[in-house]
């Protein structure tokens, strides 16, 4: 198990497929406000390190789910070695003594689509595997870089809507933990039900993480405004 932040982040640093949501900040501030039992570990097999599993804990009467999280990103991270190996499986199979010491009756885990894995790697573990819709954006890409490497169609389409949205005094600004703690639990709750679908987000759960994470120096927070607001 990794005990601390100074562990944890050492052991990232060595694996792939990492984003945000693995660093152990968010992490903690994620377990803190919807009450989970957030624990660590390092994966070892023939002495050798594979990578790094982070593990939410949901307690249901005598048995327990785990990483069921409203952020599907948050979920094993394999060293690069061990990814060209082949090895996603012997990683998966590492925690199941994990799981079955807490009692753990459903898991489920999420990887970066850049990873790029097969079905088999993870079926062979036990696992069933779907794809979960979502964006991946290189915080090493400039605007310009993620814009070129759009179609020509939909990069004019989105040229389109920011020259609308300037023209009726819309603009990107910098927001106060104050303001996100404000607006961001509403619009995050909107948006499903706008889908005709509950939240996953409980609306004091996000007042509580946007509370732990409105002041943290690595999250950054904007907001847009009309000029009449």
């Amino acid at each position: 198990q990794l005990e601390d932040k100074q562990e944890y982040e050492a052991e990232i640093n060595q694996c792939v497929g990492v984003t945000g949501y693995h660093h152990w900040f968010f992490l903690d501030a994620l377990a803190g406000a919807m009450n989970f039992e957030f624990k660590a570990f390092a994966v070892e097999r023939g002495g050798e390190r594979l990578g790094v599993v982070p593990l939410f804990f949901q307690r249901r009467g005598p048995v327990s789910m785990a990483n069921f999280t409203p952020i599907g990103a948050v979920g094993p991270v394999i060293r690069g070695e061990a990814l060209r190996a082949g090895r996603v499986g012997e990683l998966l199979t590492g925690v199941k003594p994990i799981l079955r010491r807490h009692r753990t009756v459903a898991a489920r885990w999420a990887f970066s689509p850049n990873l790029k894995l097969r079905p088999e790697e993870l079926t062979e573990s036990g696992f069933e595997a779907f794809p979960w819709d979502n964006y991946v954006i290189p915080g090493s890409k400039s605007v310009d870089d993620l814009l070129k490497a759009m179609s020509r169609s939909r990069r004019q389409s989105i040229n389109r809507h920011i020259r609308r949205a300037q023209d009726r005094g819309v603009s990107v600004e910098e927001s106060s933990s104050a303001e996100i703690a404000r607006i961001l639990p509403a619009q995050i709750t909107a948006q499903y039900r706008r889908q005709g679908r509950p939240p996953l987000y409980n609306p004091a759960a996000i007042g509580a993480l946007t509370e732990r994470l409105g002041e943290h120096p690595r999250m950054l927070w904007r907001t847009v405004k009309r000029s009449e607001e």
